[in-house]
Protein backbone atom coordinates (compact mmCIF):
# COMPACT_ATOMS: atom_id res chain seq x y z
CA UNK A 1 0.00 0.00 0.00
CA UNK A 2 1.09 3.73 -0.05
CA UNK A 3 -0.02 6.58 1.94
CA UNK A 4 -0.15 9.99 0.82
CA UNK A 5 -0.98 13.60 2.75
CA UNK A 6 -2.08 17.05 0.71
CA UNK A 7 -2.60 19.81 2.72
CA UNK A 8 -4.96 18.44 6.24
CA UNK A 9 -6.14 15.05 4.17
CA UNK A 10 -4.57 11.29 4.14
CA UNK A 11 -4.92 8.95 2.27
CA UNK A 12 -3.86 5.61 2.08
CA UNK A 13 -4.45 3.13 -1.05
CA UNK A 14 -3.59 -0.77 -0.43
CA UNK A 15 -3.84 -4.10 -2.36
CA UNK A 16 -4.40 -7.38 -0.50
CA UNK A 17 -3.90 -10.66 -1.67
CA UNK A 18 -5.26 -13.35 1.78
CA UNK A 19 -5.62 -17.05 1.63
CA UNK A 20 -7.35 -18.76 4.38
CA UNK A 21 -8.44 -22.51 4.94
CA UNK A 22 -11.87 -23.26 3.64
CA UNK A 23 -13.18 -25.95 5.99
CA UNK A 24 -17.17 -27.97 5.01
CA UNK A 25 -19.41 -29.26 7.21
CA UNK A 26 -19.07 -33.01 7.31
CA UNK A 27 -22.34 -35.04 7.83
CA UNK A 28 -20.76 -39.05 7.57
CA UNK A 29 -23.09 -42.25 8.05
CA UNK A 30 -22.93 -43.83 11.86
CA UNK A 31 -21.73 -40.25 13.25
CA UNK A 32 -24.52 -38.83 15.52
CA UNK A 33 -22.42 -34.96 15.12
CA UNK A 34 -20.93 -33.13 11.71
CA UNK A 35 -17.87 -32.39 11.96
CA UNK A 36 -15.37 -29.65 9.66
CA UNK A 37 -13.33 -30.74 7.23
CA UNK A 38 -10.40 -28.60 5.60
CA UNK A 39 -11.34 -28.82 1.86
CA UNK A 40 -9.54 -26.15 -0.12
CA UNK A 41 -8.73 -22.61 0.52
CA UNK A 42 -10.94 -19.36 0.49
CA UNK A 43 -8.96 -16.28 -1.43
CA UNK A 44 -9.54 -12.82 -1.04
CA UNK A 45 -8.42 -10.02 -3.43
CA UNK A 46 -9.02 -6.41 -3.51
CA UNK A 47 -7.73 -2.74 -3.23
CA UNK A 48 -9.20 -0.20 -0.49
CA UNK A 49 -8.99 3.20 -0.47
CA UNK A 50 -9.39 5.55 2.31
CA UNK A 51 -9.56 8.96 3.47
CA UNK A 52 -9.34 10.97 6.38
CA UNK A 53 -8.56 14.93 7.64
CA UNK A 54 -9.37 17.93 7.97
CA UNK A 55 -11.68 19.53 5.08
CA UNK A 56 -12.20 23.16 6.98
CA UNK A 57 -11.97 24.45 10.26
CA UNK A 58 -14.31 22.38 12.70
CA UNK A 59 -14.90 20.37 9.83
CA UNK A 60 -13.02 16.50 8.95
CA UNK A 61 -14.17 13.86 6.99
CA UNK A 62 -13.52 10.78 7.00
CA UNK A 63 -14.16 7.57 4.97
CA UNK A 64 -13.22 4.45 2.10
CA UNK A 65 -14.32 2.34 -0.58
CA UNK A 66 -13.10 -1.40 -0.55
CA UNK A 67 -13.61 -3.66 -3.69
CA UNK A 68 -13.07 -7.26 -2.88
CA UNK A 69 -13.12 -10.43 -4.83
CA UNK A 70 -13.97 -13.26 -2.98
CA UNK A 71 -13.87 -16.97 -4.77
CA UNK A 72 -13.33 -20.59 -3.25
CA UNK A 73 -10.17 -22.27 -4.68
CA UNK A 74 -11.13 -26.16 -4.49
CA UNK A 75 -9.17 -27.67 -7.61
CA UNK A 76 -11.52 -30.82 -9.06
CA UNK A 77 -14.89 -29.33 -7.38
CA UNK A 78 -17.82 -27.99 -8.75
CA UNK A 79 -17.27 -25.47 -5.76
CA UNK A 80 -13.96 -24.10 -7.86
CA UNK A 81 -14.30 -20.66 -8.62
CA UNK A 82 -17.76 -19.99 -7.16
CA UNK A 83 -17.57 -17.03 -4.47
CA UNK A 84 -17.31 -17.03 -0.78
CA UNK A 85 -20.02 -17.86 1.61
CA UNK A 86 -21.22 -14.09 3.29
CA UNK A 87 -18.77 -11.99 0.82
CA UNK A 88 -20.00 -8.69 -0.70
CA UNK A 89 -17.72 -7.07 -3.56
CA UNK A 90 -18.13 -3.45 -2.41
CA UNK A 91 -18.11 -2.26 0.99
CA UNK A 92 -18.03 1.85 1.93
CA UNK A 93 -17.84 4.22 4.94
CA UNK A 94 -18.10 8.05 5.10
CA UNK A 95 -18.63 10.40 7.66
CA UNK A 96 -18.63 13.80 8.52
CA UNK A 97 -17.42 15.40 12.09
CA UNK A 98 -18.36 18.93 13.03
CA UNK A 99 -16.12 20.48 16.36
CA UNK A 100 -18.17 23.39 17.10
CA UNK A 101 -15.61 23.87 20.13
CA UNK A 102 -13.04 22.01 22.10
CA UNK A 103 -15.70 20.48 24.38
CA UNK A 104 -18.17 19.08 21.60
CA UNK A 105 -18.05 17.11 18.34
CA UNK A 106 -21.09 15.95 15.81
CA UNK A 107 -20.89 13.38 13.61
CA UNK A 108 -22.60 11.64 11.22
CA UNK A 109 -21.32 8.18 9.46
CA UNK A 110 -23.37 5.92 6.65
CA UNK A 111 -21.83 2.79 5.69
CA UNK A 112 -22.94 0.91 2.58
CA UNK A 113 -22.83 -2.79 1.55
CA UNK A 114 -23.22 -3.61 -2.13
CA UNK A 115 -25.58 -7.07 -2.77
CA UNK A 116 -23.50 -10.13 -1.47
CA UNK A 117 -23.83 -13.50 -1.94
CA UNK A 118 -24.58 -16.85 -0.17
CA UNK A 119 -24.08 -20.56 -1.16
CA UNK A 120 -26.74 -22.84 -0.51
CA UNK A 121 -27.55 -26.59 -0.71
CA UNK A 122 -26.57 -27.74 -4.35
CA UNK A 123 -24.46 -24.74 -4.62
CA UNK A 124 -27.79 -22.15 -5.15
CA UNK A 125 -26.43 -18.68 -4.72
CA UNK A 126 -28.87 -16.94 -2.33
CA UNK A 127 -28.36 -13.28 -3.38
CA UNK A 128 -28.33 -10.52 -0.24
CA UNK A 129 -29.49 -6.97 -1.03
CA UNK A 130 -27.52 -4.26 -0.63
CA UNK A 131 -27.83 -1.91 2.34
CA UNK A 132 -27.25 1.40 3.37
CA UNK A 133 -27.06 2.74 7.50
CA UNK A 134 -26.86 6.20 8.44
CA UNK A 135 -25.90 6.81 12.30
CA UNK A 136 -25.19 9.73 14.26
CA UNK A 137 -23.43 10.59 17.19
CA UNK A 138 -22.24 13.47 19.46
CA UNK A 139 -19.93 13.43 21.97
CA UNK A 140 -19.11 15.81 24.97
CA UNK A 141 -16.16 16.55 27.37
CA UNK A 142 -15.98 17.85 30.55
CA UNK A 143 -14.84 17.27 34.49
CA UNK A 144 -17.48 15.81 37.11
CA UNK A 145 -14.65 17.21 40.17
CA UNK A 146 -11.29 16.90 38.98
CA UNK A 147 -11.99 13.86 36.90
CA UNK A 148 -11.85 14.37 32.95
CA UNK A 149 -15.42 12.43 31.72
CA UNK A 150 -16.00 12.27 28.04
CA UNK A 151 -20.23 11.58 27.31
CA UNK A 152 -21.89 10.40 23.82
CA UNK A 153 -24.91 9.78 22.49
CA UNK A 154 -25.37 7.78 19.91
CA UNK A 155 -28.13 6.73 17.35
CA UNK A 156 -27.60 3.76 15.16
CA UNK A 157 -29.42 3.18 11.67
CA UNK A 158 -30.98 6.78 11.98
CA UNK A 159 -33.93 5.71 9.63
CA UNK A 160 -34.71 2.20 10.86
CA UNK A 161 -34.36 0.16 8.32
CA UNK A 162 -34.63 -3.32 8.04
CA UNK A 163 -31.62 -5.46 6.10
CA UNK A 164 -29.56 -8.29 6.08
CA UNK A 165 -26.05 -8.49 8.10
CA UNK A 166 -23.45 -10.69 5.59
CA UNK A 167 -21.35 -12.68 8.44
CA UNK A 168 -17.95 -13.13 6.37
CA UNK A 169 -16.52 -15.89 7.70
CA UNK A 170 -19.18 -17.84 9.31
CA UNK A 171 -20.83 -19.89 6.28
CA UNK A 172 -23.90 -19.07 4.87
CA UNK A 173 -25.29 -17.17 7.86
CA UNK A 174 -27.31 -14.01 7.59
CA UNK A 175 -28.43 -11.79 10.94
CA UNK A 176 -31.16 -9.01 10.93
CA UNK A 177 -30.40 -5.88 11.18
CA UNK A 178 -30.87 -3.94 14.81
CA UNK A 179 -33.45 -1.51 14.51
CA UNK A 180 -32.89 2.22 15.58
CA UNK A 181 -30.90 1.94 18.40
CA UNK A 182 -30.33 4.67 21.15
CA UNK A 183 -26.89 4.54 23.33
CA UNK A 184 -25.57 6.72 26.18
CA UNK A 185 -22.20 5.86 27.34
CA UNK A 186 -19.55 7.86 29.70
CA UNK A 187 -15.93 7.50 29.40
CA UNK A 188 -13.82 8.46 32.27
CA UNK A 189 -10.01 9.43 32.69
CA UNK A 190 -8.96 8.05 35.71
Amino acid sequence: GVKYKFGQIYTTLAYFDVTQPRYVDVKRTGYANSFYLLDGENRYKGVELAVTGSIAPKWNVFGGVQYLHARQHVPGSADNGLPTDSSAPWSAVVGLEYMPNDDWSITGRMNYVSRGTIIGNGRRELSVPSSAVFDLFANYRTKIGTTPVSLQASIYNVFDRSYWILQPGQGSKLLLSMPRTFMLSATFDI
